[in-house]
């Protein structure tokens, strides 16, 4: 298939013509291939990399080659193609996890992630579509674009469960400064002013440089983006942030997942926890030791030989907060769950959460029969399916500040990491187990997207991850101290004060992305009206 030769839609000379005439003459295995490389490119623009330039190239180019396009099919094409390379090489790492269990081969670890990346890359096709329909040369063309992509977004972090990695305003969280629109906007309204931002040096592609508009259309998103890290600057308080007073200890044991639910190394795994949690208290006394999830490796609710070992490491009139799974019999049914228990130094439980958010196809098998005769199951070990929890909750009562805990991926979800009807929390708390992937760029990316919510929250943020990255993140997103990936250790550090004034997102949440999107709307219309 090759591109439309339609030269009406360009006018700029130089370079800049024989580049666009280049993409133009692509057409068969050859263009295909370059729309694949070019949303493969956009990934170096997220953790570990933030190559964020990456992003400014493709997509202009992208706009280019959707201009040239003959169709509405050719653009869906189009999109499908960038959006497979983009999403297989952001999300390549989730293949790391099939190696490290034995409940499915090893080899269906590639095939899944095609098949996934294939599904999440109808998203941007049918964003191309839509735009190609109504499409205009122009600006009109670049707001429609900046719409239809953000619509994507929305749409696959909240369709069929939700799965909202990667989101466009995550190419910011290299900076503290550029993260701090979130706290505006929340991390949609912010991914629909970098796409603009993005897309608008594609109207060199479609206007003279010193055409009527052209200079003012390409230069405002580039004014509010400097404006808004001045806002950022201004934004981040200087020196260290008052802390409250609470001293919190973070084991990061470094277990690998192949050793993790290893029948004979449990004992060594929970006694290596036990050991490091004792490790210089008469120095430090934290009030609280944090471990990650699924950490404890027994069923805390029956196991009171367990209660009693956490319970010689946990300091007087402290605690300590672990993952460990929570099981239920009702005859020979088994219900489980992947739950958070808060223990006293008596070792009894004081608070409970089980996960609410449960990752598909990692917790429990969708479409179980069906997809059992096909030889086709969970990766968490076990035959039993994880059960969701009632909802998020806020943990209060205990002696420390309250908390939102989120355990694994529940704290990707921007807007829905703390209980709406409950207690505004003082914190929120994240336990994870990233060392599914290894040394991949997932358990990065997962870092990152937790900072975001300590933005939009204006709460600090506790992260206590298996073999990393465990961290100590204020409530602008900055992270006070960490412990890397794949390193074994304990982070002591004081648990940062949240905000006294509630961040604009907070208080209006997702009203203020309808607005945004109303201006967006509304500013297409009146372009396209005035555009020839």
């Amino acid at each position: 298939m090759a591109l439309s030769r339609n030269k009406a839609q360009f006018s700029s000379p130089g370079r800049l013509a024989r580049l666009v005439e280049t993409i133009s003459a692509l057409a068969g295995f050859k263009y295909a291939l370059f729309a694949f490389l070019l949303g493969a490119f956009t990934a170096l623009a997220f953790a570990p990399v933030h190559f964020f330039p990456a992003f400014f190239i493709a997509v202009p180019v992208l706009l280019l080659m959707l201009s040239r396009t003959e169709g509405k099919w050719q653009a869906f094409r189009l999109g499908w193609l960038f959006g497979f390379g983009h999403f297989l090489a952001g999300l390549y790492w989730i293949a790391e996890s099939f190696y490290v269990q034995t409940a499915v081969p090893g080899w269906a670890g590639p095939i899944a992630v095609i098949l996934l990346t294939a599904t999440f890359a109808l998203y941007p096709a049918l964003a191309l579509l839509v735009t190609r329909i109504f499409w205009r040369p122009g600006l009109s063309g670049i707001l429609l674009f900046t719409l239809m992509w953000l619509a994507a977004e929305w749409l696959r972090g909240h369709l069929f469960t939700g799965f909202p990695w990667n989101l466009s305003a995550y190419i910011w969280t290299f900076s503290d400064a550029m993260m701090q629109p979130a706290a505006l906007t929340g991390s949609y309204g912010y991914s629909l002013l970098t796409i603009w931002l993005a897309a608008a040096p594609a109207l060199f592609f479609f206007r003279p440089a010193n055409g009527p508009g052209i200079r003012l259309s390409v230069a405002a998103p580039f004014i509010l983006f400097g404006l808004i890290f001045l806002f950022g600057l201004w934004r981040l308080p200087g020196g260290v942030l008052e802390n409250t007073g609470l001293k919190v200890r973070i084991v990061q044991a470094n277990i690998a997942q192949v050793d993790k639910w290893d029948p004979e190394k449990r004992p060594q795994n929970f006694a290596k926890y036990l050991t490091m949690s004792g490790e210089g208290l008469e120095d430090w006394r934290p009030d609280i030791i944090i471990w990650p999830e699924a950490a404890v490796p027994y069923a805390l609710k029956t196991d009171r030989n367990a209660r009693a070992a956490i319970a010689g490491v946990t300091p007087p009139s402290g605690l300590l907060i672990t993952g460990a799974p929570r099981l239920a019999r009702n005859g020979d049914n088994i219900s489980l769950w992947n739950s958070l228990f808060v223990l006293d130094s008596a070792g009894e439980i004081k608070a409970s959460y089980d996960k609410t958010h449960l990752v598909p196809f990692g917790e429990y098998l969708p479409l179980r029969r069906l997809l059992n005769k096909l030889g086709i199951d969970k990766l968490a070990a076990g035959a039993v399916d994880f059960s969701p929890g009632p909802g998020l909750v806020t943990l209060e009562g205990l002696g420390i500040p309250a908390f939102s805990p989120l355990i694994c991926y529940e704290v990707i979800f921007p807007g829905n990491v703390v209980a709406p009807a409950a207690p505004r929390p003082s914190w929120l708390l994240n336990m994870t187990n990233d060392a599914w992937f290894g040394s991949s760029s997932g358990p990065y990316q997962h870092f990152a997207q937790s900072r975001m919510r300590a933005v939009e929250e204006g709460l600090p943020l506790v992260r206590s991850a298996g073999t990393g990255i465990s961290a100590m993140i204020d409530p602008y997103g900055r992270v006070v101290s960490d412990l890397g990936l794949n390193k074994t250790g304990i982070l002591d550090a004081y648990l940062p004060q949240p905000l006294s004034v509630r961040p604009l997102y907070v208080k209006f949440g997702d009203a203020i992305l309808l607005i945004i999107v109303l201006t967006f709307g509304s500013l297409f219309l009146i372009t396209v009206r005035r555009e020839p």
